[in-house]
C-alpha cells in the first residue's frame, strides 16, 4: 500500500506529545499499584531495564512488583517465537511479547515497548524515535505507537514516561464506562482533513479532531467510519481510493469517567475534499494541513495516536 509509505518518506508525521516527567509518573503508577494491591511485569525491548529501574528504587516495590525481562538482542527476542516481517519493532511483536509475559509471570498487568531510540538504526519507513507499547491485564488490552523527538537519553525517558501513564491509565479504566468510536482521517495529496468541533457536541468542544461517532449495536467499526464520513463531511464511498484501519487503543478520560476505545481509519481520498467537504452542525470549520502540523493544534485527545496507528499498523 504505497499512500502510507509516502507519508513517511517526505517525513510528513505527526510527533507524540510530551508526557510529563518520568519520575513522576512512575511515582503515580506505583502509588496506584498499591492502592489496588496489584503487581506490575515489563518486558523491555529496547529501554534495557530503565523501567524496572524506576520502580525498584522505591520503597515497598516488592509488594507490586513481580520483575521484567530484557530481550535486547535478537538472540533474545526469539525467546517469543517471533517470526514475522515486521520486526521486533513493531506492534505485533510487543502484543506477542506482552501476552505471552502476562500468562507466564503471574502480573496483574504487564507493559511491553520495543523502540528505536537512535541515533543511528532509523529508516523511512520505521525513524528514529518510533517506540510500540501494549498493555495486557486480566480485564484487557490496549496498544500504542509514538514517535519521540529528542537524543537517545530524551526518548527513553519519554518512552519510559508513556509507559508509566499507560498502566496507569489502564488501570484506572476498569472503573469506568467504556465506549468505542470509530475515528477516520481523510487523507489527500500530502494532506489530512481536521474539522473543528462546535459547542453543540458532548465533548471536547472548540478543539480540533477528524470524522468520529460511536458504535452503534449491530454496527463494524468499518461501518460507522463510513457512515460518520457521510454524516459529517458528505465524503462518499465512491471518493475514496482506499481504506487502511489501524488497530483499536483506548484513551482513559478520569474527567468524564469514560474509557474510549478508538478504532482508527485512513481514507485515502481520490478528489480533494474541498470539492465535496459539507460539514454539519457538529464543526464549525475544516482545513487541509499536514499530518505534522497536528502538533501546533489544540486538538481532541490522542488525535496523533489515530492517525500513527494506521500509518504504522500492525
Amino acid at each position: 500500500m504505497p499512500y502510507p509509505i509516502l507519508v513517511m518518506l517526505e517525513k510528513n508525521i505527526p510527533y507524540s506529545p510530551y508526557f510529563g516527567n518520568f519520575e513522576k509518573r512512575a511515582q503515580e503508577l506505583v502509588g496506584l499499584l498499591h492502592y489496588k494491591k496489584l503487581k506490575i511485569a515489563f518486558v523491555e525491548c529496547s529501554v534495557g531495564g530503565f523501567l524496572s529501574y524506576n520502580i525498584v528504587k522505591r520503597k515497598g516495590a516488592s509488594k507490586i512488583f513481580i520483575g521484567s525481562i530484557v530481550p535486547y538482542s535478537y538472540d533474545m527476542k526469539n525467546y517469543f517465537d517471533f517470526n514475522s516481517p515486521k520486526g521486533a519493532v513493531s506492534e505485533e511483536f510487543v502484543d506477542v511479547c506482552a501476552e505471552k509475559f502476562i500468562s507466564i509471570s503471574g502480573a496483574d498487568v504487564v507493559v511491553c515497548e520495543s523502540s528505536i531510540l537512535g541515533p543511528d538504526g532509523g529508516t523511512p519507513q520505521k525513524p528514529v524515535g518510533l517506540s510500540f507499547v501494549s498493555v495486557r491485564s486480566k480485564k484487557g488490552k490496549t496498544s500504542f505507537v509514538n514517535v519521540f523527538r529528542g537524543d537517545r537519553k530524551r526518548i527513553m525517558e519519554n518512552i519510559a514516561a508513556f509507559c508509566f501513564s499507560a498502566a496507569k491509565n489502564h488501570i484506572i479504566g476498569w472503573d469506568l464506562e467504556t465506549k468505542e468510536v470509530s475515528s477516520t482521517f481523510v487523507y489527500y495529496n500530502g494532506r489530512i482533513l481536521v474539522m473543528k468541533r462546535s459547542r453543540k457536541v458532548g465533548t471536547y468542544k472548540g478543539m480540533w479532531g477528524v470524522a468520529s461517532g460511536h458504535i452503534e449495536k449491530g454496527e463494524t467499526s468499518l461501518q460507522t467510519a463510513f457512515k460518520e464520513l457521510e454524516e459529517e463531511t458528505s465524503m462518499k464511498k465512491e471518493f475514496i481510493k482506499e481504506m487502511i484501519q489501524g488497530s483499536p487503543f483506548e484513551f482513559v478520560d478520569p474527567k468524564i469517567r469514560i474509557r474510549w476505545v478508538i478504532h482508527p481509519f485512513l481514507a485515502i481520498s481520490a478528489i480533494s475534499p474541498v470539492e465535496f467537504v459539507k460539514i454539519d452542525w457538529e464543526h464549525t470549520s475544516f482545513k487541509l494541513i499536514r499530518p505534522s502540523e497536528l502538533n501546533k493544534l489544540r486538538t481532541a485527545p490522542m488525535i496523533y495516536e489515530g492517525y500513527l496507528k494506521t500509518v504504522f499498523r500492525g
